[in-house]
């Protein structure tokens, strides 16, 4: 979703470990569509962290 997420690199136990983050300012730039809620409801589900909790619209069934 790169609407939404950016890839970078941040070091962890002295390992360099690729993450996505959010773009500052995204949401404010992005029309939430049925399929963004739903493409973002897919990488919410897959995330193995659990980091992402992710609320979907009530007007959106996923």
């Amino acid at each position: 979703m790169s609407e939404l997420f950016e890839k970078t690199t941040v070091v962890e136990n002295g390992q360099a470990k690729v993450i996505s983050q959010v773009i500052p300012g995204s949401l404010a730039k992005v029309t939430l569509t049925d399929e963004l809620v739903k493409r973002a409801a897919r990488i919410a589900d897959e995330c193995d962290a659990e980091i992402i909790h992710f609320n979907a619209p009530a007007s959106v069934e996923v």
